[in-house]
């Protein structure tokens, strides 16, 4: 997987050099944009919709995101049915609801270095992310009429699994430019996370497109 992402991100360079320079030598302008909407997924930066602003001597970003899954529907069986190497007397089957995820990343940029072609600058900052799923139980025992399969007990259970997290961090980023108005932005922060452990390495990416 990691293969796969360093050989896009590396194709995406070339192409972008070469449109780069392609337009540099037929003469259009090169804007310097403050604002930009674009797609940024990280620990420290959040998953989902970009905003990054740039005043004079430093720059904000805020990323929000979401998503939802399943369905309310209780998918359980009637019975479980018992193999040779069953030996309990009780079982206990799950079945996933619907779950959904919210995340919100607010981060600062300070620019160390810019050219016409790329930005180094330093970014720290948090996300907060939200997990929530249902899930229903169902406990099976050992039948009484039938020793090859498990029969219900009781009512299910609707349980929920929730997450309530912090990441922090910080760490070093450039910004590419792609052509006129994209430009890409790869990151590797210090990142501490809300189960307190500390992530090195793990990078961040976005693309942008600046419009003012």
């Amino acid at each position: 997987m990691k293969k796969a992402v360093y050989l896009i991100l590396t194709l995406a360079l070339c192409l972008a050099s070469v449109n780069v320079f392609a337009q540099w030598s037929a003469g259009e302008e090169n804007p310097d944009s403050t604002q930009a909407l674009g797609l940024h997924f990280g620990n420290v930066s959040g998953n989902g919709l970009s905003y990054r602003h740039f005043l004079p001597s430093v720059g904000f970003q805020a990323v929000l995101g979401g998503y939802s899954s399943g369905t309310d529907d209780i998918n359980l069986p009637d019975y479980l049915d018992r193999h040779l190497e069953d030996t309990e007397n009780t079982k206990i089957k799950t079945d996933h609801g619907r779950k959904y995820s919210i995340n919100l990343g607010l981060n600062a940029i300070y620019p160390l270095k810019k050219t016409d072609l790329f930005m180094f600058y330093v970014t720290g900052g948090f996300c907060w992310k939200y997990f929530n799923e249902k899930k229903f139980e169902q406990e099976y025992q050992l039948s009484s009429t039938d020793t090859t399969r498990y029969d219900p007990v009781g009512e299910v259970k609707t349980v929920r699994d929730i997450e309530n997290l912090l990441n922090m961090g910080f760490g070093p980023g450039a910004e590419i430019r792609l052509g006129k108005y994209f430009k890409l932005a790869l990151e590797i922060p210090i990142t501490y996370t809300g189960k307190h452990e500390f992530i090195m390495y793990v990078p961040q990416a976005g693309i942008y497109y600046y419009f003012k």
